[in-house]
């Protein structure tokens, strides 16, 4: 996996939800995913009727295995704090996003596109273009929507910018072009399954952080059924 893979990874996950409407069964799976963070940021738990942008991303960063490098906030103003401390905030009116940034407003208006106001709404860049970029919002009129932004809008206020090449060594894969985790060992809790599974037959025991295609799933649901029919 390389660094942009691991950024698709991320945009993947916000551009599913495109859509969502709030009350609906999905917004409803957002709240309800957020407040089973452990610990919940501040300790607050989401109420459905609370504004959610970044409840949003920080629930596409937690389906991508990400809470390390994109901070769990469901509050603007903190979000951008926890980026300051981590080094990973940008405040350049000219700074062109990459994929996977994560972009804050703060809707001041301001003609020169220096706004410094408390940052009110977060989006996850999903497309860039020579001038322009595609921020995926939570909470949106309502909704999660793609909004197009040209570069050194208005009502941007700075990006927080994540760490993709250290989640990729965190993580245990090669940050330069490697297809498969250094890391050949699975993790803590995975282990016994692990094991199970390799000795049973259902899987070779490889790539334990790697993902997985469907063929590769499907194959070993077959085996898993082949080894019941077995027995």
């Amino acid at each position: 996996m390389t660094a942009q893979e691991a950024r698709k990874r991320l945009v993947d996950k916000a551009l599913t939800f495109v859509g969502t409407t709030e009350g609906s069964i999905a917004h409803q799976w957002i709240i309800n995913e957020y407040n089973k963070i452990s610990p919940l940021p501040r300790g607050y738990k989401m109420k459905i009727t609370d504004a959610w942008c970044a409840t949003f991303v920080t629930v596409c960063a937690k389906m991508a295995g990400m809470l390390d490098i994109i901070p769990p906030e469901c509050g603007c103003p903190e979000m951008v704090r926890k980026f300051q401390t981590m080094g990973r905030w940008v405040e350049q009116d000219n700074y062109r996003p990459a994929l996977g940034d994560i972009a804050f407003y703060d809707w001041g208006n301001n003609p020169t596109g220096d706004n410094r106001g408390t940052p009110a709404h977060v989006g996850i860049v999903t497309a860039v273009y020579t001038e322009s970029f595609v921020i995926t919002e939570g909470n949106r009129s309502d909704a999660v929507r793609n909004i197009t932004v040209k570069v050194n809008d208005s009502n941007l206020r700075g990006f927080g910018v994540p760490d993709f090449a250290r989640w990729l060594i965190d993580h245990g894969y090669t940050n330069i072009g490697g297809d498969f985790p250094v890391n050949e060992e699975p993790s803590k809790w995975a282990r016994e399954a692990w094991q199970w599974g390799k000795e049973a037959g259902i899987t070779d025991g490889t790539r334990p952080h790697d993902t997985c295609t469907r063929e590769e799933l499907v194959t070993m649901l077959y085996r898993y059924h082949k080894m019941e029919e077995d027995l």
